[in-house]
């Protein structure tokens, strides 16, 4: 990972979405207990690889898109995501490596907290467990969402397959 280590302002986690259930002074506490990386365009944070553990990043400025390899190992990119995003946690919560790479589309500032140190977090702030299930939640629906269109596709390219086959015959 490319990365300059910098220092984080007063506020620089104050706009984290998922971090709005701690104290003000909890807060500022835990933006001194990271590791603060900025990255120029184009670079690569996580790189997807099992190899590479890393802890949650909270991205304080910029954008970043996401990938994942599939079986034959081409990328697919699988969204965007942009400043108060919050990435890893479920890596860190299931303690496995993660399967998604991010690559910053703009100039990004990314604060990087310990698994050890987030975990205590969801257990002391039952609002931060709450807002990730609710993230998880929103996640299924989605997939769900996915599931059901694909099937619907599916139906239309069996039908024109079969429409091809008699048209040949």
């Amino acid at each position: 990972m490319a990365q300059t280590v910098c220092m984080p302002s007063p506020t620089s986690l104050h706009e984290i979405d998922f971090l709005s259930a701690l104290p003000h002074k909890e807060r500022e506490k835990l933006a001194e207990q990271c590791t603060w990386h900025r990255l120029p365009p184009n670079q690569i944070l996580i790189d997807g690889d099992p190899e590479n553990p890393h802890g949650v990043f909270l991205l304080s400025e910029g954008v970043v898109e996401l990938s994942r390899r599939d079986a034959g190992g081409d990328s697919v990119p699988m969204g965007w995501l942009c400043a108060t995003a919050c990435l890893g946690e479920f890596a860190a919560i299931t303690n496995s490596p993660g399967t998604i790479s991010i690559r910053t589309v703009t100039s990004c500032v990314f604060a990087e907290l310990a698994r050890e140190t987030f975990i205590p977090l969801l257990s002391r702030y039952p609002a931060m467990s709450l807002s990730l299930l609710r993230k998880t939640i929103s996640i299924v629906r989605a997939l769900e969402d996915d599931i059901v269109r694909l099937h619907k596709a599916d139906g239309v390219l069996a039908t024109a397959h079969r429409k091809a086959i008699l048209r040949s015959l």
